[in-house]
Formats: C-alpha cells, sequence, structure tokens
C-alpha cells in the first residue's frame, strides 16, 4: 500500500507482529512492531507499508492536519 504524508501520519500496529514502512527514494526502512506508535512528518515523502512474514497485520492511522 502506497501512502502518500501531506500531513503528519501518526500509525499505531495493532494486529500483527511487526510491520516495516520503506520510503524508496530516501532508502529507509522502519520496523513497528505490536503496539507501537510511529510518527511520520509531512516531509517524509511516499512511503509504503509491508508485513514482516506475509502475516495479516491491522493499523490505525491518524492523519494531523
Amino acid at each position: 500500500h502506497e501512502k502518500i504524508t501531506k500531513n503528519m501520519h501518526v500509525i499505531n500496529l495493532v494486529k500483527g507482529k511487526m510491520i516495516f514502512l520503506i520510503n524508496n527514494k530516501r532508502k529507509i526502512k522502519i520496523n513497528l512492531s505490536l503496539s507501537e506508535t510511529l510518527l511520520i512528518p509531512d516531509n517524509f515523502g511516499n512511503y509504503k507499508i509491508i508485513s514482516n512474514s506475509n502475516e495479516e497485520y491491522q493499523i490505525i492511522k491518524i492523519v494531523l492536519k
């Protein structure tokens, strides 16, 4: 799933063991474990979320304007 940050995003992993947020342009890979929260600044750019082991995951995403 490709996401675009025009505003700050707050992401919390509520189901699954681990996911990765990947920004290919900046060559950044961030891991997020169950119950962890990540703040993504508006200048982070495009990113995609993938599962650690192709398992199902669920996130809560808040977009701050």
